[in-house]
């Protein structure tokens, strides 16, 4: 048969490899195994990484797993970069609003601050002035106010300064009241006549919002005798909820509160023309607050009545006779306020502009107006009906 011979050779292969397989491993060669295992790299040290829970790395894997776990290993890494810059960018936020808050705490307390903070004014007497703020021992009435040398009986009465009057009996008894731009800086009633006239609640209002004393941007102090200086005045009812820009601001929403626009007149006309009237009015009530002094020492401390003002306008106090009777929206709750107000009341600059407001007057032909606090267009609209 032919091949018999190759078959056969490969048959006894087949059982030589077969005998060599059935024979057992020696104990040397297990051994041996183990020693190799022993050789082993030992497992690096449990660590912690900040933002990442412990874990133990395990024995480097072989072929593919090896691959697919420092594919693991770095996407582990990198969430937990992630959380680290996570946890980093909050704590930086927290301290962004921490300063945030200090920042506005800081507002509040710079606010207190101006609030606590007294304006400082300059009392020195100038060259020729002689100011008497301490009053003397014996009073000598000067013969140019014309008024008795000897004080009277009683205390003669004398009516208050208007109050502004509430929302609650304004709504009642003139809630609807049309205010119309007329002239310059006045406003005519579209609906007739009121119990109270515009020019007295803008009055009320200005003497509620009195400033005080306003700090300059040159930093001087001055006492806010004119509606520029309101302007230079915070919002006194200014809150973190409603805060207005000034002081000016505030005067002007609250008379609108009081009274109602022309719709026949855009908006802008009517505030740009309520701020013309305030202006007027800031002047007019500085100036009868010191004639209101003359009157008021003169009833309380001479008993003398002075039923006209007309002579209050022209008799020049000494300093120690305004201080005792400052005026009731200005009060004894700020001295250095009204202080300064008499020291500029007595200076010789304002002497000089008094003396050149008589001639003045003198040189009027007929007499001046005396309609008290109703505006000109007001008087005219109730002549005409």
């Amino acid at each position: 048969m032919p091949g018999g011979g190759l078959v056969k050779k490969a048959a006894k292969k087949v059982r030589a490899v077969s005998t060599l397989l059935s024979k057992p491993v020696p104990r040397a060669s297990r051994s041996t195994s183990r020693r190799v295992d022993r050789r082993r790299p030992s497992p690096a040290p449990t660590t912690r990484r900040k933002g990442r829970r412990l874990r133990t790395p395990s024995p480097p894997p072989v072929d593919d797993e090896e691959d697919e776990e420092d594919e693991e290993d770095e996407e582990e890494d990198r969430v937990a970069e992630e959380e680290d810059e996570e946890e980093d960018s909050g704590g930086e936020h927290e301290e962004v609003e921490h300063e945030e808050v200090e920042h506005e705490e800081g507002e509040d307390s710079e606010s207190e601050k101006e609030e606590e903070e007294l304006p400082v004014f300059d009392f020195e007497d100038e060259e020729g002035e002689a100011r008497v703020w301490k009053e003397p021992a014996e009073y000598v009435e000067p013969e140019y106010t014309g008024m008795p040398q000897e004080p009277g009986t009683t205390t003669p009465y004398m009516r208050g300064a208007a109050l502004l009057p509430s929302m609650d009996w304004w709504e009642k008894k003139d809630g609807n009241v049309v205010l119309t731009p007329s002239g310059k800086n006045s406003f005519v009633y579209k609906n007739g006549k009121h119990a109270r006239t515009y020019s007295s609640i803008l009055a009320c209002i200005i003497r509620k919002y009195f400033p005080g004393a306003v700090k300059m941007p040159n930093g001087r102090w001055e006492i806010a005798l004119s509606w520029r200086h309101y302007k230079l005045a915070r919002d006194p009812l200014g809150t973190r909820q409603e805060y207005l820009v000034n002081c000016q601001a505030r005067v002007i929403k609250e008379f609108w509160s009081y009274f109602q626009m022309d719709p026949d007149y855009p908006q802008v006309v009517c505030v740009a023309q309520s701020r013309r009237a305030a202006a007027k009015q800031v002047t007019d009530t500085m100036h009868e607050a010191r004639v209101g002094c003359v009157r008021r020492w003169y009833a309380k401390k001479r008993k003398l009545p002075m039923r006209d003002k007309s002579p209050a306008r022209d008799i020049l106090m000494e300093p120690w006779q305004y201080m005792q009777v400052p005026p009731p929206f200005v009060g004894h709750a700020r001295p250095g306020v009204y202080k300064a107000m008499v020291h500029w009341w007595t200076s010789a600059e304002f002497k000089r502009r008094h003396i050149a407001g008589q001639l003045k007057r003198a040189a009027m032909i007929g007499g001046s107006h005396t309609q008290g606090s109703m505006p000109m267009t007001v008087i005219m609209q109730n002549k005409e009906k």
